[in-house]
């Protein structure tokens, strides 16, 4: 790298990376060839530069991870959906929680309202320690197995680089995920509620009542 590019000038590149400000939408996107029908919603998260972000990717394994959590549990393993999931993305100046769900056109109503009262209780009454104690494992199990494989690691140390000019060790992630308590994801859930969201439906349904 120094020897093809170390003759580059450096220049400063500023820009700005106000954060997003989402609401409330709805839009229901027809095609016809579709058998299923396929759901997004975005909803505001925390930046890369947030420490709240260590909370948000817990919030978002104990309410959509793809095995043990309130999607699986709720819409998944009772055969409602075909899949569910929710997902935290921290970006620079902005981040956003994801909520993927593909099911069956006829369901699809009542299925965007068990999302809905999975948020709303989650709202109200939080994370249990119990859940807390079980995402932590799952997350840090993954942290140290990406720290295994050269792509992971250096993907991970460039990323905190480019985000925030620092160095983190693996012990420094597990240790940020460690000392989050259900204080800290109940904040992040009133900072950033997960049922004020846009919400687009892709599939042969023409409205979704």
């Amino acid at each position: 790298a120094q020897k093809y590019c170390g003759h580059w000038k450096t220049l400063p590149a500023p820009r700005e990376t106000p954060p997003s400000k989402g609401g409330n939408q709805f839009q229901c996107v027809h095609k016809p060839q579709s058998t299923q029908e396929y759901v997004i919603q975005l909803a505001d998260g925390p930046s890369a530069t947030d420490a709240d972000r260590y909370a948000a990717k817990i919030l978002a394994v104990i309410l959509g991870d793809d095995s043990g959590s309130r999607f699986f549990w709720e819409l998944i393993d009772p055969g409602h959906v075909e899949s569910a999931s929710l997902s935290h993305h921290d970006g620079q100046g902005a981040g956003s929680f994801i909520c993927y769900m593909a099911c069956d056109p006829e369901f699809a109503a009542d299925n965007l309202k068990r999302l809905a009262d999975i948020y709303a209780r989650v709202e109200a009454e939080g994370i249990s320690e119990t859940e807390l104690a079980q995402a932590k494992s799952k997350l840090n199990s993954r942290v140290v197995l990406s720290g295994e494989r050269p792509r992971g690691r250096l993907f991970n140390i460039g990323r905190n680089w480019q985000d925030r000019r620092e160095y983190r060790t693996i012990q420094d992630d597990l240790a940020a995920v460690d000392k989050m308590t259900t204080a800290d994801l109940a904040a992040v859930l009133k900072k950033y509620p997960l049922s004020k969201n846009t919400t687009v439906a892709v599939g042969p349904l023409e409205a979704i009542a």
